[in-house]
């Protein structure tokens, strides 16, 4: 987690007897040597010994998972060859991260999230989640700052039908929701979401935000609204880097024989509009102001 970004955006999580295996037939052979040329048969005798060496499983069980981690390093290979920076780790490493339920697996593609360091997602979801995590961080941030109506509309990039696919977490007090739906919201063809809330005259920011410090214009809104009684609010949620994950490399992955996790989901540089209102300031006034990091408004 320390590297640098490009360092540790893409993983593949193999078998350590496999990893471990390959560490030593390269230092055997020349680390020079081309995949096409590298001796598999032999790695996959060294793999199938340190395996059965490190591990209870019977010996049959034992092979064929690691014929599966050989196979799928061999994908690997190819794919680095091909130009895409793929970092292989042992799922022992892989239990430090954060991946989607029922992951790691062998073979697979994972994309690092650009600013939560040990989250991982598989390329084949990278851009949807996270560009839903940004919005989700978005919605919530207004909403603890004690928003009471909520309007996000379509700029540009991804629009209804997407809208509608997001898990977008909403507050337990009563609200009336509209997302992706039929009726009067579809006379405005960019309005996505609208919500009405009680909203809170305690304002606050949400712990452990992972987008806010790099959005200079979010911090403004809070600080505006926290320190000053700011009542309307116009908020815009921008996705406009790709991170390097577009169609080229998802091809060049699966081309090599190595997973993606589904269909991919290729980027769209995509604005959404928030805009609403916050409760009275009068009433605010009266009521207690709740800063949990004042050290994120002491940065703007």
């Amino acid at each position: 987690m320390a590297k640098p970004y490009v360092e540790r955006r893409l993983l593949v999580v193999s078998n350590e007897a496999v990893l471990k295996a390959v560490e030593e037939e390269q230092k055997k052979q020349s680390v020079a040597k081309k995949a096409d040329g590298f001796d598999w048969a032999g790695m996959a005798t060294a793999a199938g010994s340190l395996a059965v060496r490190a591990v209870s499983w019977e010996y049959s069980v034992g092979k064929i998972l690691v014929g599966i981690g050989i196979e799928a390093y061999r994908a690997l290979s190819k794919a680095r060859e091909g130009g895409a920076p793929i970092r292989a780790i042992s799922f022992e490493e892989a239990a430090q991260l954060t991946f989607p339920p029922g992951h790691p697996r062998e073979g697979v593609v994972y994309v690092g999230h650009p600013v939560v360091p040990d989250t991982y997602y598989t390329m084949a979801d990278f851009h949807r989640v996270v560009f839903e995590h940004k919005f989700a961080e978005a919605m919530l941030l207004l909403m603890s700052l004690g928003a009471k109506t909520m309007r996000v509309e379509h700029i540009t990039g991804w629009s209804s039908e997407f809208a509608g696919n997001l898990d977008v977490a909403v507050p337990a007090q009563p609200m009336t929701v509209g997302l992706n739906v039929g009726g009067n919201l579809n006379k405005d063809k960019s309005l996505l979401f609208a919500a009405s809330l009680d909203g809170t005259h305690a304002p606050k920011l949400p712990t452990n935000m992972a987008w806010f410090p790099h959005e200079p214009m979010w911090s403004g809104i809070a600080k505006g609204r926290i320190e000053f009684g700011l009542s309307r609010f116009t908020l815009a949620v921008r996705y406009r880097d790709d991170y390097g994950i577009d169609s080229k490399l998802s091809a060049l992955v699966e081309g090599a024989g190595l997973k993606i996790g589904g269909k991919f989901e290729a980027h769209r540089a995509t604005v959404w509009q928030i805009e609403g209102s916050f409760t009275d300031s009068e009433e605010l006034a009266t009521r207690e102001v709740i800063i949990d990091q004042p050290e994120q408004l002491d940065r703007i």
